[in-house]
This record gives structure tokens, sequence and C-alpha cells, in this order.
């Protein structure tokens, strides 16, 4: 069975009372423990912060995954909610969301209690409710009054465990898991969970403010972004469908024609089965061949979602959210036949001659999801 490691670097975490009864969610103290180079969180983000019986999810409406920004503010609208629950059988008291300016309302909506000037208060025992936004509000922090489960113990780093590795088993998927290793990776999300002593699964996002966390697994150490020398590409050994969906981050470079971070297709009697990204041309292969550099950005951080049954690309500023440009090919009709490669078009011919070009060194990748519709499969 394939393993993860998660190593944790030295870094004194505050660990506060173990049963206080409040808890602050600091956006200014977030972003002070993201890495100095980093100004965004992968959503859905479990956010947690120390007594660590609370936990604070930022995540998409509608689902999907996506980045948003941090810095003094969260900026949040109605493509966002969070979703504040207490472990085991703790119960929420009151939750006061704040933000920047101080006389902004918090545009949001409830789950269950009542939600009022920024202020929630519960009818009845409640230990988890979602805050849907409906409008843009600037959050500062999120203070969270409640009574926690004495019976329920964080797993939380210590002095002593520091720079120790803790091994993870690498599983399908969480929602389906049914065994009882101490710390599982599902891969059907990319997420990392720790079982409680409760018997219960939660997310791995309590050690968030360990900025120098490392992911490795079979010897491969998980870095923040690659880029291609000497016409090096990856294989990653994975056919693109009628129905799948790339989520790539990157910074490019201007330069020549026809740079591939990633593509598939081969010419046999006309080009075919094609899911390719040419970044220095700004020109996506779906259904056909379309380039738009006016929807481009060059030499900044971004994020492009190339999607085979929309038939287009969307490109957006590195929150994830902020739409730069589109451009619009055709849908796919038909799977592909070869696999995708990164920093380079596959144009192999099934059954035929091998052949790799249009090697791309000017991008530097900070990460790629593909999709098969709405489900995440590499």
């Amino acid at each position: 069975m394939k393993k993860h490691f998660l190593f944790l670097a030295s870094l004194v975490l505050g660990l506060g009372q173990l049963f206080a009864d409040e808890v602050t969610f600091s956006v200014g103290d977030l972003k002070a423990s993201l890495p100095s180079d980093n100004t965004n969180i992968a959503l859905p983000y479990a956010w947690k912060t120390s007594p660590y019986h609370v936990t604070a999810t930022i995540e998409k409406t509608d689902g999907t995954t996506g980045t948003i920004g941090v810095g003094t503010v969260i900026a949040l609208n109605a493509n966002y909610k969070v979703t504040v629950s207490v472990a085991g059988a703790g119960t929420l008291n009151s939750i006061k969301f704040s933000t920047n300016p101080a006389s902004q309302n918090a545009n949001a909506s409830a789950s269950t209690g009542t939600f009022a000037s920024g202020t929630w208060t519960p009818e009845g025992a409640t230990s988890s409710v979602t805050f849907t936004a409906t409008g843009n509000f600037r959050l500062t922090q999120i203070a969270v009054d409640y009574t926690p489960d004495s019976g329920y113990t964080p797993d939380v780093p210590s002095a002593a465990t520091m720079g120790d590795p803790i091994e993870a088993i690498a599983i399908d998927n969480i929602n389906t898991y049914t065994g009882s290793e101490p710390y599982v990776y599902s891969k059907a999300n990319m997420t990392y969970y720790a079982l409680n002593n409760l018997g219960q699964y939660e997310e791995y996002g309590i050690f968030s403010e360990v900025s120098t966390l490392k992911v490795a697994g079979d010897g491969v150490t998980e870095i923040e972004s690659i880029k291609s020398t000497n016409n090096a590409y990856i294989n990653l050994d994975y056919i693109p469908k009628a129905n799948s969906k790339a989520i790539c981050t990157i910074n490019a470079e201007t330069g020549g024609d026809w740079k591939a971070i990633y593509g598939c297709g081969y010419n046999q009697n006309g080009w075919k089965d094609r899911f390719c990204f040419f970044t220095t041309n700004a020109t996506i292969n779906l259904g056909g061949e379309t380039g738009n550099r006016e929807a481009m950005r060059y030499g900044e951080k971004i994020v492009t979602v190339l999607d085979a049954v929309a038939g287009k690309m969307d490109i957006f500023e590195a929150d994830g959210t902020t739409l730069i440009g589109t451009i619009t090919d055709s849908p796919k009709t038909a799977d592909c036949k070869t696999p995708l490669y990164v920093f380079a078009q596959n144009k192999d011919v099934p059954g035929g001659g091998k052949q790799t070009d249009c090697y791309n060194m000017l991008t530097t990748l900070y990460g790629l999801k593909l999709y098969e519709g709405d489900v995440l499969v590499m």
C-alpha cells in the first residue's frame, strides 16, 4: 500500500487552554501563518486555530474547488460560504463576524438560528451552522463562543514531535473509507485526515499554521512550484476524456510559439483527439484550435480552467474567482487516445510513431488538478 508522509518542521504553536470556551479566527493571523510568498488558500479550506475544537470551513457555494486571497481581510461574496462547527458533542453558543470597515454589514444568511448585524445566536443545541454570503463584505475575524465536548482531545503537534514524520496511508475516498488508520490521505480530494479520539475522521487542517509543512512519498517531496529545464516533461499516464477539466495555476512568460504547459493529440490525416494549452500563443485545442492573447496575462500567477464539455478556457487572477478572459474553442466530442504530458505536447500516434514536441521552459507550474465532470481524478 502506498504511503504518504507529513513532516512537521520546528515551529512554536501557542496551544492555549485545551478546554477554552472562546476562539477567534483572525484573518491577519492566518496570513502570517502562510509562506511569505503565498497570498492564497486552496478551497475548501478547513481553518483551525488553538485550541482546535472549532473549525471554520471556507468553501465555494457551488461545491467546486478554487482559491481565495488572504491579506488583512478575506473578501467574500455570494460565491462563498463559511461553516462553523465544533467537534464531537460540543455546542455553539454565539458567533460574531467582524469586517473592515467595521461599519460594513456581514452580508450572509445562516442555515439555522438567527443572524443579524454580524452576530449569530442559536435556536436550540447546535454543533454546526453554515453562513452563505448574500453580498460583498471584507472579513477580518470570526469570534466563536462554544461549549466543548469534554471527551474530545484535539490532535495537536507538540514540541516533542516536531520534525518527526507522521505516516499517512493513501486511500481512494474518505467518504467510503471504513478503516481505522490514524492518518489517511484521501486521493479523491487530495486532503489529509486524522482519526480523532471519538473515532471520527477530521480534516488534517489543524496543522495549517505550520508553514513549512512538507508532504512526501516514495522519496518524492512536495514542492510549491516546478519549472522545466532542458526540454524535460512529465508523462501523467492519464488520457483525457470528453468530459475532462483541467484547473492549472501558472506564471507564464512570453516567448517562442507553441509552448505547451500540457497537451496531447496527434496528426493523422489532420489533428485528432487533442487536449492542449499553449501558453505562449494563448491557444487551446479541444474540439478545434483557438487562440486569444487578449485573454491571457503574463508575468503573474493566474488560474486557468480548461473545460472539454464547455469547449473553452476561463482565465482568472490568482484568487481563482476574478475573471480575466476566456478562450472559446468548441466542445470535445470524444475521449483522447494518448496520455497527457506536462511541459510538452504528446504527439504520439496510437499504434504508430512516437513524437514529443512543443516543450515549455517558460512557465512556472504551481498546481494542476484534473477532473472528469465534477470528480477529481488526479
